[in-house]
């Protein structure tokens, strides 16, 4: 059977807890692999509990269909930067492309809903496509163990022989697995130099001020 040769992963990075509701932004980190060997990547900015993922995904994977004629995208679930939401559905219509969800932990649907009617007025708009999405997954044996998989615009034992081909050690694909390790160590990256300049900044106004 021939495979799909490059792929695209994405995942967001660490965030601290303050900035909840808007309060700052993370990375969105693309990463492209040749079967399971990284060979690019793509960075983007997205709000912290915002609705800019789905189209910063989007745009990531233009890019990467333009710069590398990848096949296929494979998500971490659908809930980026706190609740920021990429609509899979949205992003395999508007790239013309597979987008393969893996869900790395099991959903209590019931507590996403009630954590979103406490702080979103919006709150229908991410669960839907959380509930959707989630509900269509199916729980698929690979290679590294079991997987609950969505699937759009591939079928699903094309999905799961894709998936098994692009596994190394980690139960997730090598690009998913990139993009989840290039996005944690940025994101701390960028926090820590940006809290290096801010204590610098403070300690300049104290000494004009003394």
């Amino acid at each position: 059977m021939n495979f799909f040769s490059k792929y695209l992963g994405l995942d967001d990075g660490y965030f601290p807890p303050e900035y909840k509701g808007r309060r700052g932004k993370t990375v969105l980190v693309g990463a492209i692999t040749e079967n399971s060997l990284p060979i690019d990547l793509m960075v983007r900015f997205i709000e912290i509990d915002g609705l800019d993922a789905t189209e910063k995904s989007i745009d990531i994977c233009l890019e990467a269909i333009q710069k590398h004629g990848i096949k296929a995208v494979f998500t971490d679930g659908v809930t980026y930067g706190g609740f920021n939401i990429v609509d899979p559905k949205e992003l395999s219509e508007k790239c013309n492309i597979p987008v393969i969800v893996i869900f790395r932990h099991e959903l209590y649907l019931r507590k996403v809903k009630e954590a979103l009617l406490k702080h979103f007025p919006d709150w229908k708009i991410r669960f839907r496509i959380i509930s959707q999405t989630y509900n269509e997954a199916l729980k698929v044996s690979t290679k590294c163990g079991v997987l609950r998989v969505t699937c759009i615009g591939i079928e699903y034992s094309r999905c799961i022989e894709t998936i098994s081909k692009l596994q190394t050690v980690f139960p997730e694909p090598q690009p998913l697995k990139v993009a989840d390790l290039t996005a944690s160590a940025l994101a701390r990256l960028l926090i820590y130099h940006l809290s290096k300049i801010n204590n610098e900044e403070m300690m300049r106004t104290t000494e004009s001020e003394g």
